[in-house]
């Protein structure tokens, strides 16, 4: 973790960005940081007027609460995954939910520890206490596996999880011989042409590109350097134009000094630790025993990488998206 203060939903959002392909059926865009949700105060609890008085003080909090939905740990080699209903595509009564492809479902268990992390960081808005109960509710897992229920008890003990099948290697329904058109294929078209969501949605084929730029030269020849090679040019255009956007009345040298400052090696390491490029970046074991998990070069590299794997992807505007709260938390 950084180190900051956790950022809470009612500090900002997720939400759908710049129009990065046109499918036939829709777009497929980047994701951008929006504003966060309103902080609704519920009072409607308290004591009436006829309660209320000096003999009963002015009140005090009685339980900071967190409530934690649709997890959806899932087993992302699965065919009874959840996308199985894009086959109904053609059916007004599903038009509200169709797509329902989540490419994203493998970093779930990454975005679940970082969620336990983080509420065991923060303090409730309304009470300021830390919290004290955690309720869940919604789906925790997917598609109702005992694969999946272990996964998920063991993440919620502080275990290790892996959220496959279990095999040797990818054996699930993305891959490009898999037999049905309704799954996307990133590693490339299957026997029969481009898979439905590349087609109608304008999802994107880089077949190993984020596994590629989280590689270490140390684990083998198709390494990340490259991409690091494109992502420092891009990072050091994305933070020059993000500071020539937001210190208007600031001169050439002040912002070459400020743009030095963010690039650096150790800037870009407490970046890559906020991300948690640690448990992911691949390394040769002797490397990994050395501790080159934590080592600040290796893991600005990483992120070097990621930024040009990210801009060779979505574009300028999706790396520059991704840099941009480096930028946004310097003070005016």
């Amino acid at each position: 973790m950084s180190g900051r203060h956790a950022p809470l939903t009612i500090h900002r959002r997720l939400d759908h960005g710049a129009v990065l392909r046109q499918g036939r059926s829709a777009s497929y865009r980047a994701i951008e940081i929006g504003a966060g949700e309103p902080h609704l105060v519920r009072d409607d609890f308290k004591a009436g007027p006829e309660e209320a008085g000096p003999a009963n003080g002015p009140g005090r909090p009685l339980l900071c609460l967190v409530h934690i939905t649709d997890l959806q740990l899932a087993d992302v080699q699965s065919p009874t995954r959840f996308e199985f209903l894009n086959a109904r595509f053609a059916d007004p009564r599903y038009a509200e939910i169709i797509p329902v492809q989540r490419p994203q479902e493998a970093l779930t268990a990454h975005a679940v520890d970082a969620t336990l992390r983080t509420l065991g960081s923060v303090r409730g808005p309304a009470t300021g206490r830390p919290a004290q109960l955690a309720v869940t509710t919604g789906d925790a897992i997917d598609n109702a596996q005992w694969n999946e229920l272990q996964a998920f008890l063991a993440l919620f003990d502080g275990g290790l999880v892996s959220p496959d099948s279990g095999g040797p290697g990818y054996e699930g329904v993305q891959a490009p011989d898999w037999p049905d058109d309704i799954f996307w294929r990133p590693d490339g078209p299957g026997a029969e042409g481009l898979d439905f969501f590349r087609r109608e949605f304008g999802y994107p084929h880089h077949p190993g590109l984020l596994e590629r730029a989280l590689r270490h030269r140390s684990y083998g020849a198709d390494h990340n350097e490259r991409l690091e090679f494109l992502g420092d040019a891009v990072l050091s255009l994305a933070i020059s134009s993000l500071l020539f956007e937001r210190f208007a009345g600031s001169d050439e040298g002040d912002l070459t000094r400020v743009r030095a400052h963010l690039v650096r090696e150790d800037s870009l390491h407490k970046v890559a630790l906020s991300l948690g490029l640690p448990e992911v970046v691949r390394l040769s074991e002797g490397e990994a025993r050395g501790g080159g998990a934590q080592r600040m070069s290796i893991l600005a590299d990483a992120l070097e990488a990621v930024i040009g794997a990210t801009f060779l992807d979505g574009g300028f505007d999706a790396a520059r998206t991704l840099v941009s709260p480096n930028v946004e938390r310097l003070p005016s």
